[in-house]
């Protein structure tokens, strides 16, 4: 094909120029560099730089009239709309631009679906937050596919529609996936996982193994995670939230600890009967955690990149695009005397045995707080779906879906304090005076011993 042709004489140049600094270039630019790791991009041409940038991820932008020799001579890639080509062609051999490549949009669209692009599979706004950090310190080009009812956020999926970080927004509804009924326990057979994956692709047309890379954050008992292991579909896990394998997993899901140390492991992941979760299956490469030290889980596959490193990468633009994404205005916000009130989904996650002793933790927090703070914000965990604004009418609310890490952003201390039982969305809190941690022992005093007895875990 002509296209396979065009993509080696591309990748066989140790330096190419590219026409072009608009959407098509940029795109362009980020498949080349994923692809690309020992070539480089000299510059983009443009016909003018009026009204163009004088420089792209460090690299410059020069006019096509003073383009010197060594530049004519370099292989230049036509990356613009193809309304444009026939003009820039006659521009382009007028200043004996001696090596032209033009991409007609579908030898683009084509290049761009050769292992070129990775895809994060999301099911929260953190998991989206991590995503488009990765992506733009990374200068990658990437999907998200968005799942466990973000596929329903509208909002969400026009702004990163319309932030240009993200090339393609994919929504997976899992619940619309008919799969026999699983247990932790049971060995599945073959026919199950074939019914599995004929059942999902019967409904979406989503093909994971072309992507380069396949990022997912959690894989316990997870549909998505199943469907991938029987497709034979490597992926790389991010943990879920921050310090998930170090203060989440011995808590809430400690039977992986000592399962990642057995012979059975070796077994399930030879013979292939059971879904494996916790990044302990044959098909996850990866685990990228925060901090490594002293996590229990016994595994190779444990890299740390560090979550405060890769925040303080991100340029001031980078986080002024990131927060337009998921906040409107920080400056509603008055920071005289108040204080943060991080919920969790105590009930939803098995800390409580029902609803009405949560709101009774949360009543006694905020009751506490009233006496010292004269304005109280409480920012819910996006899966704490309980209405605190009608419960308790003296506190203002903050949007469960904005990550409490993009108000660091904004360079200024916006709370005198932030009280949480145990989210780990605290520890990365520079908006804030103060930080106080209850911990799970505070719960206690609020059930009986019968109730204690009754809840998922030992607290």
């Amino acid at each position: 094909m002509a296209n396979k042709r065009k993509i080696n004489k591309i990748n066989n140049s140790d330096e190419i120029v590219i026409y072009g600094i608009g959407v098509y270039a940029k795109k362009f630019y980020k498949w080349y560099v994923a692809n690309n790791k020992k070539n480089k991009v000299k510059c983009f041409l443009v016909s003018s730089t009026e009204g163009n940038p004088k420089m792209y991820e460090g690299i410059p932008v020069i006019d096509i009239c003073e383009a010197d020799e060594k530049i004519k001579k370099t292989v230049t890639v036509i990356a613009t709309s193809e309304k444009y080509h026939q003009e820039i062609c006659q521009i382009a051999k007028k200043n004996k631009i001696k090596k032209m490549i033009v991409l007609s949009e579908d030898d683009f669209q084509e290049m761009l679906n050769i292992v070129s692009k990775n895809i994060y599979i999301c099911g929260t706004y953190y998991h989206i937050l991590i995503s488009l950090i990765k992506v733009m310190n990374n200068s990658e080009l990437a999907d998200i596919c968005l799942i466990d009812g973000l596929e329903n956020d509208y909002i969400i999926q026009y702004r990163l529609k319309q932030s240009k970080i993200i090339d393609s927004v994919i929504c997976i509804d899992k619940g619309k996936v008919l799969e026999k009924p699983y247990a932790y326990k049971r060995y599945i057979g073959i026919t199950e996982k074939k019914k599995l994956v004929r059942n999902f692709e019967s409904r979406y047309t989503t093909e994971f193994k072309r992507y380069k890379k396949v990022f997912l954050f959690f894989d316990i008992n997870n549909k998505m995670s199943r469907y991938l292991q029987a497709k034979k579909v490597h992926y790389e896990l991010i943990e879920d939230c921050l310090d998930f394998y170090k203060i989440i997993l011995p808590l809430k899901f400690k039977e992986y600890i000592d399962y990642s140390r057995s012979v059975k492991l070796i077994v399930d992941n030879f013979i292939r009967w059971k879904y494996v979760g916790c990044g302990l299956s044959k098909y996850c490469d990866s685990i990228e955690v925060n901090d490594e030290k002293d996590i229990l889980l016994k595994t190779r596959k444990i890299k740390e990149v560090n979550r405060k490193e890769m925040f303080e990468e991100l340029s001031e633009k980078s986080k002024a695009i990131i927060s337009n994404i998921f906040i409107n205005d920080v400056n509603e916000i008055e920071f005289d005397e108040s204080i943060l009130v991080i919920t969790q989904p105590l009930y939803r996650d098995g800390f409580v045995p029902d609803i009405d002793i949560q709101v009774a933790i949360y009543s006694d927090i905020i009751e506490r707080a009233s006496l010292e703070y004269k304005k109280i914000y409480i920012k819910a965990h996006p899966r704490d779906d309980f209405d605190y604004g009608s419960a308790f009418l003296n506190v203002s609310i903050i949007d469960r879906k904005i990550p409490t890490e993009v108000l660091n952003f904004h360079n200024k201390i916006l709370f005198d304090k932030a009280i949480t039982i145990n989210s780990t969305a605290i520890y990365q809190m520079d908006f804030v005076n103060k930080k106080e941690i209850l911990g799970v022992d505070y719960i206690k005093k609020f059930m009986s011993a019968e109730e204690i007895a009754k809840v998922k875990y030992n607290l």
